[in-house]
């Protein structure tokens, strides 16, 4: 339990430490728009659903799935550092495969494409979610962790690492070339990550890891572009399938456009 505390502690302080530094570097002030509200809004929608998923909806879930156990990370015959590494890297292969199904069923795709809606990625882009994507999330993420038996303090660790990264990788503040070159090697970077918000339907479908690049190199879905390009990417989905305009109500229905 305190390590949930620690994750919403960290979610909330990393996303407005990286809006703080990138608002101020860029115009030398900071202040809160519309945008800003009604996305911090629908995070909070979203955390409410989250909440009442884990109280009433997850226990049910895990019982529901748990007999078709394939394999059991958690009991594994090998040293305890290894079954962390293991484990670890099993949860973020099953947020590059979550990510990607929902970029390729149909169903699913109305539901996130909301997070890619947004013409301005910045920090603040980590909250659009619609709530709804949450429940999709849920199901897929939480059936592999069962199916395999990732231990529960495994994911609770990777959460918290998602929730300092996921900022970074959203932030509009792109890093130095040589800088990045070196570091998208190892984890998903703004550069990187900046790309999978491409308005190129063509760039938008790569760069589906979480926290490491690896299963994109992996899988070849990995793409890469130097800083100056990126700095004139355009951002978004098609005027058809954004909002009408920045409301609560527009950003709720968006799946049904």
């Amino acid at each position: 339990m305190t390590l949930n505390y620690w994750i919403y502690a960290v979610t909330y302080t990393s996303l407005f430490s990286f809006l703080f530094f990138e608002r101020y570097r860029q115009d030398g002030t900071i202040s809160l728009t519309k945008r800003d509200a009604l996305y911090l809004l629908i995070e909070i929608i979203a955390k409410l659903i989250g909440l009442v998923l884990s109280l009433y909806g997850l226990l049910w879930f895990v019982n529901l799935v748990a007999p078709f156990e394939i394999v059991s990370v958690s009991n594994l015959d090998i040293p305890i550092y290894l079954n962390v590494a293991i484990a670890f890297l099993l949860v973020d292969f099953f947020h590059y495969c979550s990510h990607r199904l929902h970029h390729q069923v149909p169903l699913l795709w109305r539901l996130h494409r909301l997070h890619h809606a947004d013409k301005t990625v910045d920090a603040m882009t980590t909250f659009l979610h619609h709530p709804f994507e949450l429940i999709s999330i849920f199901v897929v993420n939480f059936a592999c962790y069962v199916l395999f038996d990732v231990p529960v303090i495994i994911i609770l660790v990777h959460t918290l690492v998602v929730a300092f990264h996921a900022p970074f990788s959203h932030t509009r503040a792109l890093l130095p070339e040589k800088i990045n070159r070196v570091l998208s090697t190892f984890i998903i970077t703004p550069n990187v990550h900046r790309i999978h918000h491409s308005l190129d339907i063509k760039e938008s479908n790569s760069n589906f890891g979480n926290i490491f690049p690896f299963w994109d190199r992996l899988f070849g879905t990995y793409a890469y572009r130097d800083r100056e390009p990126l700095l004139h990417m355009k951002y978004g989905i098609s005027k058809n399938k954004s909002p009408n305009e920045l409301t609560l109500t527009e950003l709720l229905k968006n799946p049904l456009r």
